[in-house]
């Protein structure tokens, strides 16, 4: 689908929210705490709690300083996203998502998903969106899930609604590559093969995760 085309779709479906309701409050977006360490990418999956079937749907993440949101490469798209779609039975293969990142940063992301035909998508708790991130600073990293409204697709916006905010942790602990120098025991280098960097102690060679590399 050309570009021109997915956005006049969004906005379509933006548009069947200006007669909002708020009775979509029991539904709303998760991400589910974890862990991870200092320079580690990780991914997160956008977990969507609805007990109503929507047409539409938008959300902001918000990031905390320590974590910033990097790009995906979607192979159905064949190009470079914030956010991709996972396989599940709850989508119709008509769906699609705009993305962006209105702050204008890697701190702010939002979403919107929503079905070209107008169709719903089911009721359930499960993943239906994945986003990444890398981590750069040690602790607990608390982001959220704001904004969230959704769409029935029903003319006059019936049950539309305002659903829930939600928060997630992301603890953070130091990278493995600090676990190796804090020892004192044996003085470690980086070096970079191939465009790779590793950190070389003794006889022994390291990824920058830590990890031993024979």
């Amino acid at each position: 689908m050309k570009v021109k085309s997915l956005l006049f779709a969004a906005f379509a479906a933006l548009s069947m929210t200006a007669f909002a309701d708020g009775t979509a409050e029991q539904d709303g977006v998760v991400i589910d705490n974890c862990t991870a360490k200092v320079g580690e990418t990780i991914d997160l999956t956008l977990r969507f709690e609805t007990q109503t079937p929507y047409a539409a749907a938008q959300a902001d993440i918000t990031l905390p300083d320590g974590l910033d949101a990097v790009k995906i490469y979607d192979e159905d798209a064949e190009e470079e996203v914030w956010f991709v779609m996972l396989s599940n039975k709850r989508w119709k293969k008509s769906n699609q998502i705009a993305s962006n990142n209105p702050g204008g940063t890697t701190k702010l992301l939002r979403y919107v998903i929503f079905d070209l035909g107008n169709k719903t998508f089911a009721a359930g708790k499960d993943g239906m969106l994945k986003m990444r991130a890398k981590v750069s600073k040690e602790g607990e990293l608390k982001g959220t899930v704001t904004k969230v409204h959704w769409s029935t697709g029903i003319p006059g916006g019936v049950g539309d609604g305002d659903g829930f905010d939600s928060e997630f942790i992301v603890t953070a602990t130091a990278s493995g590559v600090n676990d190796i120098t804090a020892t004192g025991e044996v003085k470690a280098r980086k070096v970079i093969e191939n465009g790779q960097i590793y950190i070389i102690a003794g006889d022994k060679k390291y990824n920058v995760m830590g990890a031993e590399v024979k």
